[in-house]
């Protein structure tokens, strides 16, 4: 009898103090909760970075891309893609723009063929320009056969360089060949008005340069030999 009162009194003694622990871990909960350090952040966080973490990452992908871009239009200019002239025109790049335009000189630098297919692109799309290059080269392909067409692409393509000294050695090239006889199918004034028309396809920074005074002085007198040529003519005829 007195052993089961006993186990009866002990079991009573631990029914008691499971409570008590239950009920004093249940009073702490709420500072555990305030005291628990944060979970760690996972890689597929769905947090919002902060702005300047964003700023930073946009920029970084755009010059990835920028990357991207140049090395897939600088591969398909040296492959003679001459539609990559008027995507990096596009991209708003001036450097972009003259390592495709050299990347398709390269590619034509051994071709007549290339060459006059580039320069009549150039010289057709009113959003392009050329460069000294490019000029130089279609020049030497005139001086081969200077007709009227292949006057007017030189004059064109000289202009479109944007330097107003290769213009200027362009003008004088062929004012030469006229005195020379071989351009049988230009005349002096349509000679002169072509000039004085891609004279103006020059950037107007162009036009302000020494290079562009000088270019004034020299079309300038071209004017007066024009006209003074005119003249002798009209009155050997009159005679």
């Amino acid at each position: 009898m007195i052993a089961l009162f006993i186990i009866a009194f002990a079991l009573l003694a631990a029914t008691a103090y499971t409570l008590y622990r239950r009920q004093h871990a249940s009073s702490d909960y709420p500072a555990q909760l305030g005291t628990r350090p944060p979970p760690p952040r996972s890689l597929f966080d769905d947090r919002e970075p902060h702005p300047e973490q964003r700023r930073l990452l946009a920029a970084q992908a755009s010059q990835e891309a920028q990357a991207l871009r140049r090395t897939s239009l600088l591969k398909r200019a040296a492959e003679g893609d001459l539609t990559t002239l008027a995507e990096a025109q596009r991209a708003e790049d001036p450097a972009l723009y003259a390592a495709v335009l050299d990347g398709l000189l390269d590619r034509a630098a051994d071709s007549e063929t290339r060459l006059l297919s580039l320069a009549s692109f150039v010289a057709g799309d009113t959003d392009l320009r050329g460069n000294s290059r490019l000029a130089a080269a279609y020049t030497n392909l005139w001086r081969e056969h200077p007709d009227r067409q292949r006057t007017a692409h030189m004059l064109h393509l000289a202009a479109l360089s944007d330097d107003a000294g290769v213009f200027e050695k362009t003008v004088v090239a062929a004012f030469e060949a006229l005195r020379a006889g071989r351009l049988k199918d230009v005349g002096r004034e349509e000679l002169s008005a072509l000039v004085e028309s891609e004279y103006w396809v020059l950037s107007s920074a162009a036009r302000r340069t020494g290079a562009g005074f000088a270019l004034k002085e020299r079309l300038a007198a071209l004017r007066v030999q024009t006209a003074a040529g005119t003249e002798s003519e009209s009155t050997h005829v009159e005679s």
